[in-house]
């Protein structure tokens, strides 16, 4: 996964947008507020690692993901032609061509990587697709493939992103940001010494004589949060960061409290205040 902040003015473009044979390619990333959000392709229930992020190109509605590490993992061969420029990815009798000049199954090149359109190549391969619009996931099912172990991303999991989407909804009020900024204070404390190792735990966490989260005790983590708080957990979960290091944070409104007296301040990010 990818740990940079993924921050757009306005729209992320591939070098430019490419036009070949005629054909306008955009290169659109979706984002919210200009935060890119990160596509997971899901191979028989494992999320599966790439070495750089899918992405839903937004024009054509289309996801894009890396070409070698989704067939690969699918079991299918990739083969590079130099002459014609043109990728092929093949498995049992199936075979199928993808080229930055085929207006058909046009393929783009970004961060030197070229990503194919998920459900060309997995459907020419013989498995079904679906679409997940909460969670913003590409699920694959591929009943003859046994995803390797080394291939499976545990960086995050589903119930990860939905703990932590959870207390956003209960924590946070409008602007993208500020509810990364409370999922990062989630996140950086699973990284840290002082707590325990997953999210998880870390929500529940009732060391140091009282409730961390005290919706975690009360019912109210108890939601079904929106899909923008579900979007946001999921850029923290995977590195996006705008409170670098914070490991507290209380509502603005909030005065003369134990944070004001015993942490170093930080920022203020929609509506709460963060805290070293």
């Amino acid at each position: 996964m990818n740990f940079i902040k993924k921050l757009f003015t306005a729209a992320l473009f591939i070098g430019s947008v490419l036009t070949l044979s005629g054909i306008a390619v955009s290169a659109e990333h979706y984002n919210i507020e200009g935060f890119e959000i990160p596509i997971d392709v899901v191979i028989n229930g494992s999320i599966i690692k790439t070495p750089v992020n899918s992405f839903l190109e937004t024009e054509n509605d289309t996801v894009y993901v890396p070409i070698r590490a989704i067939s690969e993992t699918m079991g299918a061969v990739v083969t590079w032609t130099d002459e014609t420029k043109t990728a092929t990815v093949s498995k049992d009798e199936n075979s199928i061509d993808f080229s930055i000049y085929d207006e058909e199954n046009t393929a783009v090149i970004y961060l030197d990587t070229m990503f194919i359109p998920v459900r060309a190549v997995s459907e020419k391969l013989g498995y079904d697709v679906r679409w997940d619009d909460y969670y913003y996931q590409v699920w694959i099912s591929a009943p003859d493939v046994t995803v390797d172990a080394e291939r499976i991303d545990a960086t995050y999991t589903n119930p990860d992103i939905l703990i932590v989407a959870q207390v956003l909804q209960c924590e946070c009020g409008p602007g993208f940001e500020g509810k990364i900024a409370v999922a990062n204070v989630i996140s950086n404390r699973a990284k840290s010494d002082l707590f325990p190792d997953t999210v998880q735990e870390v929500i529940y966490d009732r060391r140091y004589g009282s409730v961390q989260f005290t919706i975690a005790y009360n019912g109210k983590l108890d939601n079904t949060p929106s899909k923008e708080n579900i979007l946001a957990a999921k850029c923290s979960l995977d590195g996006v960061t705008v409170a670098p290091d914070c490991l507290f944070y209380q509502a603005d409104f909030v005065k003369n409290s134990w944070m004001d007296k015993n942490r170093e301040r930080a920022v203020s990010i929609g509506g709460n205040t963060f805290f070293y």
